[in-house]
Parts: C-alpha cells; structure tokens; sequence
C-alpha cells in the first residue's frame, strides 16, 4: 500500500512578484527589504510568528496581522548548490540555504560566497538584491 502525503500548508511563489501596494497585499514587506530590514508578520490573536507574511494566521484563521521585524543575523542550517535549471535573469550556480532568523526557518538565496565557505551554523545577514526590473528579492551574504 502507497502512503499518502499530505501537507499542513502549500503555498506558490512567483520569483519575480509584483511589489507595490497597487498589485500586492504585502506590499510592506517588499518596502522593508528597500530599506534593509527583513519583516514578516505575527498574529495579533494567537501570537504565531508567520512565514512567509500572510494575510490571514493560518493557525487561528485570524486576519489581525502585524508586522514585526526578524533579527538581523540569521543561521544557516543547511545548503544546496543548483547548477541548472534557473529562471531567465537568475546567473548559475545559485546556492541556496535553509535559514534561521529567530523564530523562523526559510529558504534563501545566498550571494557573495563559495560552496566551500559555507557550513550549517555560519551566520549570515541580509543583502537584498535589485532585479534589473527595478524590483527587490531577498539574499543573505555570509557575516
């Protein structure tokens, strides 16, 4: 008998998202990231620090949300080197890593560094990136 799989929660995430108010209810986030702070939301209701930032608490349902800021060091719990495959305007190799900044744990792109520089329990701080478009993403460059 095959096991189904099941996940608590699934969410898509565009590479390049529109970023203003006009176009995105997060708007706040991408604004933070402008000016170097790395943000994400909490449940005012149940208190649950939420990543990525929401809308709505995906453990209470609640939609009283604030924004909190997360520290400004980070730790690498483990990475991974892609080697092909990356969306146009993305440079080869990219090296991602599993990130912890205070209560939560993400994916993030590392720049600024070599494969072999790298180790779980490296601390790594927030570099932003402009995309050509004039658009912001998240990076983390070793401290």
């Amino acid at each position: 008998m095959v096991e189904k799989l099941t996940w608590d929660y699934v969410y898509g995430c565009d590479p390049v998202p529109q970023q203003t108010s006009e176009f995105n209810k997060l708007h706040e986030y991408y604004e933070a990231l402008n000016e170097g702070r790395l943000m994400t939301t909490k449940c005012d209701a149940c208190g649950q620090v939420l990543w990525p930032p929401r809308t709505v608490c995906p453990e209470c349902m609640s939609g009283r949300l604030s924004w909190t800021q997360l520290p400004d060091e980070g730790e690498i719990i483990v990475f991974t080197v892609q080697e092909s495959g990356a969306f146009p305007g993305f440079t080869l190799p990219l090296i991602f890593a599993y990130l912890q900044f205070g209560p939560v744990r993400f994916i993030g792109k590392i720049i600024g560094a070599e494969p072999e520089e790298l180790a779980p329990g490296k601390k790594v701080r927030l570099q932003p990136e402009k995309q050509e478009d004039g658009r912001i993403l998240p990076a983390f460059r070793l401290i």
